[in-house]
């Protein structure tokens, strides 16, 4: 495709998305820049097998040829394929008119409803176009989602300081904080879950308040309840909030807790409630009230016995234990992801759980979760960092240690499931504390392959 056709298909690609939110689908507004397109890429694609509009260093380049100065449609299009991670995107020979429709619509369809499909690829994927491939912009993706991780973070800072003093806001910006995790996590849930590994032994307080709210949206979608899942997950990251009642020396003590000290700990569940009402978030007040209720009702605080058990409390329960003994912590050593389901199935099996969000959770997590140490058959030491549904025993790696025990500068990403040569497999786990390596040190290191 030479540049001025290359110019056309930027044009009318850029035309067809923003008319599609314009006008009715059989408008010429949208059919005739749809065919101009169809018809640039039939003359193209008649002489070669694919045609690629491809982001580069801040340009828009068609098969090769680069765009330095603006024209009508190429910054529109420029931002719709930032908007949505895209960087790549390839027309094959044997595209049809139903592709290109459907390729428009991922143009002009919002980021935030682009999310309850997954991602770029999932939604062409998921509409079975076969003649359309598109590459996305994974850095861009992991940067973005450390933003929002860091920025959650800062939010329960403010919050916590907020409520210490009593000045308690309205939960607009937790809203909008968990909409935002939410469509990060629908993006690549792999990312999100891996941010839950980052250690800060300072702010043990507030990663816990954001991770829990993501293990909680996570399990949201994992069960289904897609229509409840920014509760769930607002439910989860405020579940402690209330802690800002409780005397500092008492949250952070080392020892032991005294009798009055243990009851004013108690309380923080109630307090938590408290403070979520007065932010107006009703629909998640019985869901921080029961988080530490028990399945059995044997916790705090003592619920009625007509008082039905809330679903978030329950699933809030699960994740709160889950992040609380493999979350680096004051006065408590680091279990790993192993131990942190063994804890779980022990709470599970003397009712403190309930069993069916406790059996969804490690499902979820996988056989080998986010942040397990493994050891290869080569000898090699690696950390998981994205599991895989389909061959849960063949995660993708970062290789952290080679077969000769030496620490690698630079992790290697491996993928278990796609290698070449020699296949390596794991034949086990590890304490990373006993090796030192912290796991958090690799979840936001830019892969390089091995």
């Amino acid at each position: 495709m030479d540049a001025r056709q290359g110019q056309q298909l930027i044009t009318q690609l850029a035309t067809a998305a923003k008319a599609v939110h314009l006008y009715p689908p059989e408008h010429p507004a949208r059919t005739q820049p749809l065919q101009r397109v169809a018809t640039v890429l039939e003359q193209a694609l008649s002489r070669q097998a694919v045609a690629a509009v491809v982001i580069q260093e801040d340009l828009l380049v068609v098969d090769g040829n680069p765009y330095f100065d603006p024209f009508p449609g190429s910054d529109d299009l420029f931002d719709f394929m930032r908007e949505r991670q895209l960087v790549r995107i390839e027309f094959q020979h044997g595209v049809t008119g139903a592709e290109l429709r459907t390729m428009i619509a991922l143009l002009a369809l919002p980021p935030e409803d682009l999310a309850n499909w997954g991602n770029a690829r999932d939604y062409l994927e998921k509409q079975h176009v076969e003649h359309i491939l598109v590459e996305l912009d994974e850095e861009d993706l992991e940067q973005r989602a450390l933003q929002v991780y860091t920025e959650a973070k800062r939010y329960i800072v403010d919050l916590w300081r907020e409520a210490r003093l009593g000045n308690i806001p309205h939960g607009d910006r937790a809203r909008a904080t968990m909409n935002e995790l939410g469509q990060l996590l629908s993006q690549d849930p792999n990312l999100m879950l891996g941010l839950t590994m980052l250690s800060d032994y300072d702010n043990y307080t507030f990663n816990h308040s954001v991770n829990v709210g993501v293990f909680a949206l996570a399990m949201a979608d994992e069960l289904g309840m897609s229509a409840d899942k920014e509760l769930i997950g607002l439910g989860g990251m405020l579940h402690d909030v209330g802690k800002t009642r409780v005397p500092i020396e008492i949250i952070n003590k080392p020892g032991k807790l005294t009798d009055d000290e243990w009851m004013q700990m108690r309380r923080h569940p109630e307090y938590s409630a408290e403070i979520v009402q007065q932010m107006q978030l009703h629909d998640i007040v019985d869901g921080v009230l029961q988080h530490h209720c028990g399945y059995n009702r044997k916790g705090y605080p003592e619920l009625s016995p007509t008082k039905e058990l809330s679903e978030p409390g329950q699933i809030t329960a699960v994740c709160d234990v889950y992040d609380s003994v493999t979350t680096l912590r004051p006065y408590q050593r680091q279990f790993t992801p192993q131990e942190g389901i063994e804890i779980l199935l022990k709470q599970k099996s003397n009712g403190h759980l309930n069993p069916k969000f406790t059996d969804t959770f490690i499902r979820m997590l996988g056989i080998y979760p986010i942040g397990t140490t493994v050891r290869l058959n080569s000898g090699e030491v690696g950390i998981v960092v994205a599991f895989n549904r389909e061959h849960e025993d063949q995660p993708k790696l970062k290789i952290v240690r080679d077969a000769r025990g030496n620490l690698l500068r630079i992790p290697l990403t491996l993928d278990l499931a796609n290698q070449e040569g020699r296949p390596r497999r794991i034949v086990g786990t590890l304490d990373p504390a006993v090796l030192g390596i912290r796991i958090g040190d690799y979840v936001d290191q830019r892969d390089k392959q091995g």
